[in-house]
């Protein structure tokens, strides 16, 4: 369900009840920002592990790796990927 769709729904309703559904709102939304930050904090630690793992590998094969730049041209490209393909839709 989109926005749009319930829009027109909510104008509906007595002003009272408009300001019932936005505090209901309100506070579920107010109850997700840490798990959101938990969420953000545990994905940091999964990629600074896996540049650690990236960086031990290169120092056994031996001469001159970045992981960190590697990653971040991947990402850069898959970034790049993304917004390609969202303009032709």
């Amino acid at each position: 369900m989109k926005l749009e769709d319930v829009e027109p729904l909510v104008r509906q309703l007595e002003p009272r009840d408009q300001l019932k559904l936005a505090a209901e709102i309100c506070g579920s939304l107010s109850a997700r920002p840490n798990s959101i930050a938990e969420e953000a904090a545990s994905r940091r630690d999964q990629i600074l592990a896996a540049l650690v793992i990236c960086d031990d590998i290169a120092n056994s094969i031996g001469g001159e790796f970045d992981s960190a730049e590697d990653v971040r041209q991947i990402r850069n490209q898959r970034t790049t990927d993304i917004e390609r393909s969202m303009r032709g839709c």
